[in-house]
Parts: C-alpha cells; sequence; structure tokens
C-alpha cells in the first residue's frame, strides 16, 4: 500500500539525487574547465546557470520534503514544535538573504 509519506520519501530521495548530483559533479568540471582559456568563461556561466535553476531550488524542496515528512511521520509532533521548526527555518533563511545581500554568506 502506497501511502503519502512514502510518495513523499521518494520525492525527497530523488529531488537529494539530482541536486546533490549535480553540485557534485558541477565541483569536477570547474576543477577540469575554469582555467580553460578557450571555455573558461561558458563553463563558469553555464556553473551559474545551473545552479541557479537546479541546485538551491533542489535544496528548497528538500527542506520543504523532509518538513512534510517530520510531520507526516513523527507522532510526537504538536503544533508548537513544527512552528518552532518553522520559526528556525524562518531565521536560517532571513539570515542567509540579509548576508547575501550584503555581499557575504554567513552560516
Amino acid at each position: 500500500m502506497v501511502t503519502q509519506y512514502l510518495v513523499v520519501k521518494f520525492i525527497h530521495v530523488l529531488i537529494a539525487i539530482v541536486a546533490l548530483g549535480a553540485s557534485a559533479g558541477l565541483g569536477i568540471l570547474l576543477e577540469f574547465y575554469a582555467d580553460d582559456p578557450k571555455h573558461g568563461r561558458f563553463v563558469l556561466h553555464a556553473i551559474e546557470r545551473m545552479v541557479a535553476f537546479v541546485v538551491l531550488p533542489g535544496y528548497a524542496l528538500m527542506l520543504f520534503t523532509g518538513l512534510r515528512m517530520m510531520r507526516l511521520s513523527w507522532s510526537l509532533t504538536t503544533d508548537g514544535d513544527c512552528a518552532l521548526v518553522r520559526r528556525d527555518c524562518h531565521l536560517w533563511i532571513g539570515t542567509c538573504h540579509s548576508s547575501k545581500a550584503n555581499g557575504v554568506i554567513r552560516l
């Protein structure tokens, strides 16, 4: 029997494979071709676009699906516990956003 938890878990794992795999692959690509005088700019531009359109949305979706799995499976979860997790996520996202606006990314 397929439950909602299994569907969300499958999506979570699939997103993790795509986002983390792309991130690792981009690091290897950067190491090999970033110094190439002919293709270096193209590689850096392609990596920037892949990070913006695949990796970062994947990480955000992993956070969302992880929180959804927690809500579906953790029987001790109350609305107060979920509110604490949401508050912490909002603080973390707000800190990253404000430090990115200043040109410095601090975690």
